[in-house]
């Protein structure tokens, strides 16, 4: 074997062992949010579950509301659906996309009927456990979102990319926070 033969023998097999290191390493990334996809889908399913007891609970507190309480519960039907679709295919675009917008039409049901109603008696009970379910659900979805960061910014770096373009890691979409634009009360719901 001449000099030659070696140099590039020795150049393929590093080159080799670099695309397998890298493999592996969008791989333990990409699972990273696979594992972080049950944590965020128990705050979904527990706010979900808040929502039908609520929605419950006020129809007679708050008769008028009705549309709205359906609105919710029909939202949240909606964000289970998606949320189904995403635990089966937990790193796809599409079902995280579904999974978004449902999620931003529970709260923009949920949140104004909250705001309206947070000074009725009957409300700050529910109001609270909203709270305490958006804290959750904000650090599980920090969650999620650190770990398609992390896999993100890995599978962007050069020579890295060209090898996640050979074996089809995509980008890993993230979850934004809800938006709201009304303004709430001292204490009261966050927008």
């Amino acid at each position: 074997m001449s000099t030659q033969q070696f140099v590039t023998l020795l150049f393929l097999a590093i080159l080799t062992f670099w695309a397998v290191g890298a493999i592996n390493r969008l791989q333990r990334l990409r699972q990273t949010i696979v594992d972080a996809q049950p944590v965020l889908a128990a705050q979904l399913l527990q706010r979900h579950e808040w929502a039908r007891r609520m929605a419950s609970a006020l129809r007679t507190a708050l008769p008028g509301e009705a549309d709205a309480l359906d609105r919710a519960l029909a939202a949240g039907k909606q964000a289970e659906a998606a949320l189904a679709l995403v635990q089966a295919k937990p790193v796809a675009t599409g079902p995280l996309n579904s999974l978004l917008l449902a999620e931003h039409l529970f709260d923009d049901a949920v949140h104004p009927l909250l705001l309206r109603h947070e000074a009725d008696e009957a409300v700050q009970g529910w109001v609270q456990e909203w709270l305490t379910n958006q804290s959750k659900l904000a650090s599980a979805r920090q969650q999620f979102n650190d770990a398609a960061r992390q896999y993100n910014d890995a599978r962007r770096q050069f020579p890295t990319r060209l090898v996640a373009m050979l074996w089809g890691f995509r980008a890993a979409p993230l979850l934004d926070p809800p938006r709201h634009h009304a303004e709430p009360a001292a204490g009261g719901v966050p927008s």
